[in-house]
């Protein structure tokens, strides 16, 4: 199952195109056995909570597409106005597995580059694609594609590399990232009770985290994928996907107080000191 952000006319122009994608990439899988859900709310914390019984029985969850309109984007996080932001529009973007970008052609390459700026200021590692006004779905918004976007080592090794170690991660229409290096491996279990700890603690607050962990006694790390209170299945990956071997966790927050929610989260993991850049 992959979720649909948004979208409107172009929404339903994406839904068509990558039921018909897939059918072409992987003409033995039946679409049927894929949901492709376009939901009506602002927030998809409502169709979460309203349907998670119902979807968790039926179907695995591959990702969440954002379809983001280039004219209106901009207006949308308030970039020139922050008190005016639409929190609904970064919380979609965070929560994104790739962002797609609609009516690029009507906007200049100009304001192109400045919508693909402030998806990035919200959600640095998520990749971003312009649809064209006629033709096939890109090949990056496939359920394939989406699947290597979560669980294969160099994608998630390019989405960490947004978070480099240096970065200074800026405050965007109230959302604030951050990133923990936990330079203590955690046992399976400590990780399993922190994470329920800390998911239960900022819950709604939590739009996202994701990143790499390395258990004890373990070569290999896993991915990690989590949203409010939900922690998706580790995923295990067979290497690591850089020379870093140091277990990373990214957070992307909203209305909290990032350095509380990082001393907490370092605090539940067993870090006595775990590195973090932090938003301004």
């Amino acid at each position: 199952m992959y979720l649909l952000h948004g979208g409107g006319g172009a929404g339903q122009h994406l839904v068509r195109n990558v039921h018909a994608r897939v059918a072409e990439t992987c003409p033995t899988l039946s679409t049927r056995s894929h949901r492709n859900d376009r939901h009506g709310f602002a927030s998809s914390d409502t169709f979460y909570s309203a349907q998670r019984p119902f979807l968790a029985a039926r179907y695995v969850y591959r990702g969440a597409i954002a379809v983001v309109d280039a004219q209106h984007l901009l207006e949308q996080l308030a970039v020139a106005a922050p008190s005016a932001a639409q929190p609904e529009a970064a919380s979609q973007l965070a929560l994104a597995d790739v962002v797609a970008v609609s009516k690029a052609d009507l906007v200049g390459a100009p304001q192109l580059e400045a919508v693909r700026e402030a998806v990035a200021a919200v959600h640095p590692g998520v990749r971003t694609v312009a649809l064209a006004r006629q033709g096939a779905v890109p090949a990056e918004l496939t359920d394939i594609a989406l699947q290597a976007e979560r669980s294969e080592a160099a994608s998630v090794g390019r989405w960490l590399s947004a978070y480099g170690a240096h970065r200074r991660l800026g405050r965007h229409a109230g959302v604030s990232p951050f990133v923990l290096e936990l330079v203590m491996p955690p046992s399976r279990g400590q990780f399993s009770a922190a994470m329920h700890d800390i998911q239960a603690r900022y819950d709604r607050g939590l739009l996202r985290i994701k990143g790499l962990v390395c258990f004890v006694g373990e070569a290999a790390p896993c991915v990690v994928h989590g949203v409010h209170r939900q922690l998706y299945p580790l995923e295990p990956l067979a290497q690591w996907p850089d020379e870093c071997r140091n277990s990373r966790l990214v957070f992307i927050v909203r209305g909290l107080d990032p350095d509380e929610v990082a001393d907490f989260a370092s605090q539940a993991l067993g870090q006595r000191q775990a590195h973090r850049p932090l938003s301004k």
